[in-house]
């Protein structure tokens, strides 16, 4: 009773915890993101002045296909983790009902 009961709340805390290392899937996408559109904004700036182009075709083909890369990839990090969430929460399932 003692190990299902300590087992439970570990698989617990994993499982919460699991919840924050897969909002960390996320960061590279958003980083590529804001990166971008930092960069934009700083282009159109100085093109206001210039009265430039801003971004060529070729540019902004390049970040959509990176973009894409990195949506797949989140993709399937996020399929892993709910996969491993799943186990998480079946495993705390199976401690606790030994327990109760």
């Amino acid at each position: 009773m003692y190990w299902s009961s300590n087992t439970s709340s570990l698989l617990f805390h994993w499982v919460f915890n699991l919840r924050y290392v897969k909002s960390t899937f996320r960061l590279p996408l958003l980083k590529k993101s804001a990166e971008f559109f930092n960069e934009m904004l700083q282009r159109i700036i100085e093109s206001r002045e210039e009265q430039f182009i801003v971004f060529t075709a070729q540019e902004l083909e390049e970040h959509s296909t990176d973009m894409i890369k990195l949506k797949k990839k989140l993709v399937r990090q996020e399929r892993c983790a709910n996969v491993i969430e799943g186990v998480f929460l079946l495993l705390v399932a199976a401690s606790s009902y030994t327990y109760v």
